[in-house]
């Protein structure tokens, strides 16, 4: 699997309303934006849109970690307990469920020791570390984006140096162990796709624009045909 770039794969084109308007208007007269300070406001506020994404892939990919830990910790339980009922309840070594009870303890040791091997090479617990690292900092910049968008008038300065800080996550960001699959990725994008769906985000991969009936026709045929790697949308 490829080391993640910084994601690329979504972002929101403003109408012309949304060009001659703060991006929070409270209400008050629409200031009137020159076209630096309109692509200022419209690239901060992609870059936040594709590292909110990026947060919750981060997120689900430390969830499914997770879940495989817990699945590898009952099947060490489970070896333990089948083993004490072989020697202390059926006992007999002679006897047919024996036989029977050691082919299933052999199963289980067996799937024991491919979660285990699997959790030590691919560095579980190291990825959860690295990745709610990286998801708590781009937590950080986030609220700082936040911030200067509530503001009652844009400071331009401001939101590109916000942008521009964005770069110093760059080495964390291109650890070896912050990777993320497929799955993750679309999750995503369809998570930001969903909490701004008036926004109209389009997939910067497949050029398809959101709409809610995706999030349910997903369920249903994602696991049989193929569909975009970022957002998930059939192809």
């Amino acid at each position: 699997m490829s080391l993640p770039k910084p994601p690329e794969y979504l972002h929101h084109e403003p109408t012309q309303q949304e060009a001659q308007t703060p991006p929070c208007d409270t209400g008050s007269t629409a200031t009137q934006l020159d076209g630096h300070q309109i692509t200022a406001l419209t690239d901060a506020r992609n870059a936040a849109l594709r590292h909110e994404a990026f947060k919750f892939a981060l997120q689900e990919s430390v969830r499914g970690l997770h879940k495989l830990g817990r699945i590898r910790d009952m099947l060490g339980f489970a070896l333990a307990m089948w083993t004490l009922f072989v020697l202390w309840v059926i006992g007999n070594r002679a006897s047919q469920l024996h036989d029977i009870a050691g082919i299933v303890a052999t199963g289980l040791s067996l799937a024991v020791t491919t979660f285990a091997v699997w959790s030590f090479v691919a560095k579980w617990d190291e990825q959860v570390e690295k990745k709610n690292e990286l998801a708590a900092k781009l937590n950080s910049f986030l609220m700082t984006y936040q911030k200067l968008y509530e503001a009652d008038h844009p400071d331009v300065a401001k939101l590109r140096a916000w942008r521009l800080g964005l770069g110093d996550l760059d080495e964390l960001r291109n650890h070896r162990l912050v990777t993320l699959d497929k799955r993750s990725k679309q999750a995503g994008h369809q998570h930001v796709a969903m909490k701004y769906i008036n926004l109209d985000l389009k997939c910067d991969m497949c050029g398809k624009e959101w709409r809610p009936a995706f999030a349910t026709a997903l369920k249903s045929y994602s696991r049989f045909t193929k569909t975009c790697d970022n957002c998930g949308v059939k192809t």
